[in-house]
């Protein structure tokens, strides 16, 4: 795995992995869920690429595709636009 340009201040390492995992959220009272992929994971939390619209501090609860654990609540620290197809990529910072 070639080192990430930011691992000189992580605390923990990143480790690329695709998982498709589902964001469950609430909004205005409202549950719902959204799918997204793992770009990549850490011992404190993850990035995801999704098309759901995500806003810094938000909480959201992560459950991996089948066969892995439940990844848990996490809040989101960052969000950026990364294409034209409203697709987004979020950093998570678990807080379990």
């Amino acid at each position: 795995m070639a080192p990430d340009a930011g691992d000189a201040k992580r605390r923990f390492r990143r480790k690329t992995e695709r998982i498709p995992v589902t964001l469950l959220m609430k909004d205005r009272g409202r549950e719902f869920e959204r799918s997204a992929s793992t770009v990549d994971l850490s011992e404190s939390g993850l990035r995801v690429r999704t098309a759901a619209e995500l806003s810094e501090g938000q909480i959201v609860y992560v459950l991996a595709s089948r066969g892995y654990s439940p990844l848990g609540y996490c809040r989101v620290v960052w969000v950026r636009e990364t294409d034209h197809i409203r697709r987004n990529e979020a950093g998570l910072k678990l807080m379990n």
